[in-house]
């Protein structure tokens, strides 16, 4: 059974009544029927009304609810597909990556390129300005550059000009000059060279040492130092020197006076006198003897003519040490009892001394 509106009055009576309990008028079965189902579409309207009231103040407390919407949120997230955040975090690094290279690239460009215009500081190959001019055609310095290729080029006419010949007499002139030309730096290492070639050729401590006062910085510094110092060792001092005259003096008076006690004096044993070897100081006297055996002649005086030669070499047989070798003159004057005169005859001699000044080789030859 359902309850119904009458038609009529509008009362709500059953439904399976055929007259209207309060207005008594006959109730047809269209009427029942079209009011009972007006009751049921209103009772089933508001009772769907009352439904959908009901869940939207459900919905609404429960999105009030702080768990309901961390659950929300995670569904939300699970929905984000993981390829695609994989997809931007790419994206977002191969942005990073490119632009961070990109900028690398400029700086290393801008690098290049000021190290291009750092190198022509001075310089005067006309290649490194056209290398310029065509790598950086946009360069911050090109026009600077330009200039200075224009002046360089000039100039490099001048000095092959001026120093045709390359002695250090025009490159000299050249600085005078020109001194704000960046070919004076060539003249200076052109000159450099050229003073150290002197030295060379020369040879000796002192040569090496001009040289470095001339040019404390040159290229050949560190050779000419060593140069120096090894020929400084060889050099013989006045001391040495004065020594070793004595030396020689000694020998030929001994010599003269045929005094072989004294000769042996001066040896460092048995020497090599005269291509003879294992000799004394008695044999060498011998041997002198012989040489001037002539009934004629009542004496022999030895004398020295100009300086000595000596030489400087490091000793075979003591380290740190250094052997004398002795070249000189000396005259034979020889007294004649026949013709009461003299004759004077030139010897070359050479010794071979010991660091300590001991002979081991002596050789006498005539010379006239």
């Amino acid at each position: 059974m359902a309850v119904i509106t009458c038609p009529h009055c509008h009362k709500y009576i059953s439904s399976l009544v055929t007259r209207c309990p309060e207005c008594g008028k006959e109730l047809k079965n269209n009427d029942v029927n079209e009011d009972s189902d007006g009751l049921d579409d209103t009772v089933s309207s508001n009772d769907s009304e009352t439904t959908s009231n009901e869940e939207n103040v459900a919905k609404i407390k429960s999105s009030a609810d702080p768990s309901n919407l961390t659950r929300r949120l995670r569904v939300i997230l699970k929905r984000i597909s993981y390829r695609r955040i994989a997809l931007f975090l790419a994206t977002i690094l191969t942005i990073t990556a490119v632009t961070f290279f990109l900028i690398k690239d400029c700086e290393r460009s801008a690098n290049l390129e000021q190290r291009a215009f750092d190198r022509l500081t001075g310089c005067t190959n006309l290649n490194f300005y056209e290398d310029y001019i065509v790598r950086f055609p946009d360069g911050k310095h090109i026009d600077e550059v330009k200039k200075l290729y224009a002046q360089v080029k000039t100039q490099s006419a001048q000095f092959y000009q001026q120093t045709s010949n390359g002695t250090k007499e025009e490159l000299l002139l050249f600085i005078k000059n020109n001194p704000s030309s960046p070919y004076c730096k060539v003249c200076e290492l052109r000159i450099d060279s050229l003073d150290w070639q002197a030295a060379s050729a020369a040879n000796t401590a002192s040569a090496y040492g001009q040289y470095l006062a001339d040019h404390p910085q040159g290229i050949f510094v560190e050779v000419a130092n060593e140069s120096k110092n090894r020929l400084a060792k060889l050099e013989v001092t006045e001391e040495e020197r004065s020594k070793l005259h004595g030396m020689l003096d000694s020998f030929l008076s001994a010599l003269a006076s045929n005094d072989a006690g004294r000769i042996d004096q001066l040896l460092g044993g048995p020497i090599t006198f005269c291509s003879q070897t294992g000799m004394s100081g008695e044999g060498i006297v011998t041997l002198n003897q012989q040489h001037f055996n002539s009934p004629d002649i009542l004496g022999v005086h030895f004398a020295l003519q100009g300086g000595l030669s000596i030489k400087k070499r490091p000793s075979a047989s003591s380290a740190g040490e250094y052997d004398y070798t002795i070249n000189a003159q000396y005259e034979a004057t020889l007294n004649r009892t026949a013709t009461d005169s003299t004759h004077v005859q030139t010897w070359a001699f050479t010794a071979q001394l010991t660091p300590d000044r001991k002979v081991t080789s002596i050789d006498m030859r005539r010379q006239n």
